[in-house]
């Protein structure tokens, strides 16, 4: 009896063992299915956002790629003959503008189409009135194309408030540039981010010297430098033009030495 007792104790233990094993069992695959599901319904979670991380760059690489295109091609990048420079107006403003038609028997003032002598910005139709044949006196300039020295213009107009250069065009006895020169305005981070000016490339047509024109874009230049709010302007020049620069204002600065290295000719 005893024996049929512990028999039966241990075939109601084992029923009862294998009854919780079975719940447990079943409580682990609940468990998994539902640790599988979760971790499904994750990834879908995380293949969503991925798709709107990858739409959001895509629709921001074409806004960009938008917004350069419209940089590019806006208003500064104006293919017009007539685009200028810089804005002629400017030369107007400058406070010695009383002073533009006191310069010999020249008759000369901004942008003033009956004159026969114009002081304005270079253009983009100045390549046909042969500017490049008038830098030509100054120094070498090489074989430049319509084309080159269009792209060049227009990369010199985007940077806007950089490049400064002033012509003098003759309108009789034919349209032709007869004097340039140039201000280029540096960016600085010293002196509380000051401006910084030089002068360049300033050239009379040959047929035109001895009329005093070197000396208006000399001033022009040099008070333009100054409206703009540079702290200092300069230049570079040959011993024998010391005197000619020194009359509006430029000294020799003992000390300091101006020192290059040509890489071409």
């Amino acid at each position: 009896m005893e024996a049929m007792k512990i028999s039966a104790k241990t075939h109601e233990e084992s029923a009862n063992s294998s009854h919780n094993g079975s719940s447990s069992s079943l409580k682990m695959e609940n468990g998994m299915t539902h640790g599988i599901y979760a971790k499904m319904a994750k990834e879908k979670l995380n293949a969503s956002h991925l798709a709107e991380r990858i739409n959001s760059t895509e629709r921001l690489k074409k806004e960009s790629t938008e917004h350069l295109s419209h940089l590019e091609d806006g208003p500064r990048r104006s293919t017009s003959e007539d685009a200028e420079l810089f804005d002629t107006a400017i030369l107007k403003d400058l406070e010695f503008a009383k002073t533009l038609n006191e310069r010999g028997e020249i008759s000369i003032s901004p942008a003033t189409s009956e004159d026969s002598l114009v002081l304005r910005a270079l253009r983009r139709s100045d390549y046909h009135l042969e500017y490049m044949e008038l830098l030509s006196q100054l120094t070498v300039v090489g074989a430049v194309t319509q084309d080159m020295f269009e792209k060049r213009f227009d990369s010199m107009r985007r940077a806007e408030g950089s490049y400064y250069t002033i012509v003098i065009e003759e309108k009789l006895p034919k349209r032709r540039i007869v004097g340039s020169a140039t201000l280029v305005i540096e960016q600085k981070f010293i002196r509380a981010t000051a401006l910084r000016g030089r002068v360049e490339d300033v050239v009379v047509h040959r047929d035109r010297r001895g009329q005093d024109l070197g000396k208006l874009l000399m001033e022009v230049a040099t008070v333009l430098s100054k409206s703009l709010g540079c702290y200092k302007v300069s230049l570079e020049c040959k011993d024998r033009l010391v005197e000619f620069y020194s009359q509006f204002g430029y000294q020799v600065d003992p000390g300091n030495n101006y020192m290059m290295q040509r890489f071409h000719e």
